[in-house]
């Protein structure tokens, strides 16, 4: 922008100094500047401030690396979560900050995520279904090691410690099991959960019915032994959320740009990939197919008025790796339409085409052919099946249902899949009626020809039953 010659620039008087209209508000726009400036770190504490930083960031091209480091002090704030803890998750997703999603993953398990108005907000947060997805696993992990914890220690159990005659054993009790459920994930949402309190952490009593020094000892003993159990299964306890996390990209070496998109090919700017590979683009076929890039180069860009060099075009940065960048272009391009295989590509167009606001009719003509391959029905029916009720490819749909009878509907896991994937229950109801009229029709047919072995067809039928004595 300040390449470009300025009205007025030689003047030193303050009214003589540009004055830059900008979307943000005054405190977003103080903060950003303390940020950018070597000065004090700027406090962030809210949620909805840090949202704002993140989106100007991206906007003006500023790294968010060093906003991280002015965001870790509110991240190990619990009240900076709850502000808005789904969308906590999904910005540190969306960001690569494996260490913040991962707190604030642990304040949404109240959330029913596979409701679909959850969901989609978390979808459209983060710009990675795979956020959800990998919530949804870590919390079915978690829930299954909160068991594991809470069986660590069984009801009526009894420990003798003391040889003395009339001392009893030691006795645990339980206290009531969705208390003490409730209780330990409570502890367990916090950074570093502190078992130094076994018996509170896990909601039991050890009962010791005589008090000598011998009893006092073995019981301390004995807590120290569910002590160290429970640390030994604290650090077993899901933490990692798989996937790709990282917001540093390493430029590609391997990947080779092909004509039209090579760099002795017509363009007069550069499409950057996440994974570093550059491909060559024609301004007016990108501002033509999409909303999004004509208002981009709308704005006057350095080095319009220089020569057009290689070095010189404008590179743009895009989230989209090589593979799906290429598939992209090739749909926008005049050129045969590109084969896509593969439901991964697919879902990633999809995404790239929302971004971009392309028209999806143009989507739905590249797609159409690949959810109607035997190949990609086999290989992945219920994708296939959610993709096409996206588009609205009601053939498509009901062609890859009938793959999905072996599936079991029921489990939770592709129920979730299918919401997650659809982007909605919608799909998830309509392909539970089409199973349930195909079972109908099945139990007429079945029932049709056992009144036919049993009782004779109508001679219009052609399927009456051979006679005794014939």
């Amino acid at each position: 922008m300040f390449a470009l010659p300025s009205a007025g620039g030689g003047g030193g008087e303050q009214d003589d100094i540009p004055r830059i209209p900008v979307q943000e508000d005054a405190a977003t726009l103080q903060v950003l500047l303390q940020m950018i400036y070597p000065i004090d770190p700027p406090p962030i504490t809210s949620f909805p401030l840090a949202h704002k930083l993140v989106t100007a960031c991206d906007k003006y091209f500023v790294s968010t690396s060093k906003l991280r480091l002015h965001l870790r002090n509110a991240f190990n704030d619990d009240k900076f979560i709850k502000e808005d803890r789904l969308a906590c998750y999904a910005l540190s997703w969306k960001l690569g900050w494996a260490e913040e999603a991962i707190k604030a993953s642990r304040h949404t398990h109240t959330f029913r995520l596979t409701e679909s108005s959850i969901a989609k907000r978390l979808i459209e947060q983060s710009g990675d279904i795979e956020a959800l997805l990998q919530l949804l696993r870590l919390k079915d992990s978690r829930e299954e090691a909160l068991d594991d914890l809470l069986s660590l220690v069984k009801d009526n159990s009894q420990y003798y410690v003391c040889n003395a005659r009339g001392h009893p054993a030691l006795t645990v009790r339980l206290n009531d099991y969705a208390k003490r459920r409730t209780g330990l994930k409570q502890e367990l949402n916090k950074a570093y959960p502190n078992p130094q309190n076994v018996e509170a952490f896990l909601g039991f009593q050890l009962i010791q019915s005589y008090s000598c020094d011998t009893c006092g000892d073995g019981r301390e003993a004995r807590l120290q032994a569910f002590r160290s159990r429970i640390i030994a299964a604290l650090e077993a306890f899901p933490q990692a959320i798989p996937g790709s996390m990282s917001s540093q990209t390493t430029p590609s070496t391997n990947t080779i740009v092909k004509a039209p998109f090579d760099a002795s090919s017509v363009g007069d700017c550069f499409l950057r990939s996440s994974d570093g590979a550059n491909f060559k683009a024609s301004r007016v076929i990108l501002s033509i197919a999409s909303p999004f890039f004509r208002d981009m180069f709308a704005l006057p860009q350095p080095g319009d008025e220089t020569s057009n060099t290689t070095s010189e075009l404008p590179v743009i940065p895009v989230e989209e790796d090589a593979q799906t960048l290429e598939t992209f272009l090739t749909m926008l391009y005049p050129l045969d339409p590109p084969v896509i295989q593969s439901y991964e590509v697919a879902t990633k167009l999809v995404r790239a085409c929302d971004k971009y606001l392309i028209s999806p009719l143009r989507l739905k003509a590249c797609l159409r052919d690949m959810l109607a391959t035997p190949e990609a029905l086999k290989r992945d029916p219920l994708g296939v099946y959610a993709l096409a009720w996206r588009l609205g490819l009601e053939e498509e749909a009901k062609t890859a249902s009938r793959y999905t009878h072996r599936m079991n509907l029921r489990h939770p896991q592709v129920k979730q899949d299918l919401i997650t994937r659809s982007g909605g229950v919608e799909a998830l109801l309509a392909l539970w009626d089409m199973r349930l009229q195909r079972e109908e029709q099945l139990d007429r047919i079945a029932n049709a020809v056992n009144l036919g072995g049993e009782m004779g067809c109508s001679s219009s039928t052609g399927y009456a039953p051979h006679s005794r004595n014939s």
